[in-house]
């Protein structure tokens, strides 16, 4: 997989935002046109993607900004919208498609009621990206949590997150271009650019 752009630097700001890429991904990690009056709430929107059957039933959280957990979770409708029943003072949104469909999940950060009462997501085309994370002596680290992502102005815009098996890799849908994040307990967390070509490698070091 090429990725010939370079990813926008991560700021501690946006640090914070891929970290609830860990929490809000890690929900749903395990498989398992606005003319027609869509579903109605306090905030409504629609998720874009090539094909009317990838834009149905998939999952849309909603954040508020300041916590790290999801406040409410829907599902869009068979022509990709969607609605919630509340909203914040600021709040971001993620739609989460499924494992197999080829897409990352799709990111909007800092909204604003009053400004971004309808919102649209586009879901981002993905590949598969197998990432290996060691220690600092090279010994495979297994249950780390594993983040994958695009960033824009603001934060993430779309991402993918996965468990290291015991051999310490995880496979996950990787949009282009990316990101690295990589946390374990008793380990800090790492950041790094994804690589031009798979697999990637990610290396924690202990905590002094």
């Amino acid at each position: 997989m090429q990725r010939a752009r370079a990813t926008p630097a991560l700021t501690p700001e946006k640090g914070a935002l891929v970290l609830i890429v860990f929490g809000a991904l890690g929900l749903l990690a395990v498989p398992g046109g606005r003319r027609e009056r869509g579903p109605r709430g306090a905030v409504e929107g629609v998720v874009m993607a090539p094909r009317s059957a990838e834009r149905a039933n998939v999952a849309v959280l909603l954040f508020d900004q300041e916590g790290t957990t999801p406040a409410e979770l829907t599902h869009t409708d068979a022509h990709g919208r969607f609605a919630f029943r509340q909203t914040f003072d600021r709040f971001n949104i993620v739609a989460v498609p499924p494992r197999d469909s080829g897409f990352a999940a799709s990111w909007r950060v800092g909204l604003e009621p009053g400004v971004h009462d309808f919102v649209s997501l586009s879901l981002v085309p993905a590949a598969p990206l197998e990432v290996a994370v060691t220690d600092a002596g090279g010994i495979p680290i297994a249950g780390a949590e594993v983040a994958v992502y695009t960033l824009g102005d603001e934060g993430p815009l779309a991402a993918d997150v996965a468990v290291t098996n015991a051999a310490g890799r995880a496979t996950l849908l990787a949009p282009e271009p990316a990101g690295l994040g990589a946390r374990r307990v008793g380990f800090a967390s790492a950041y790094a650019p994804a690589p031009a070509q798979g697999p990637a490698a990610i290396t924690l070091l202990g905590h002094p």
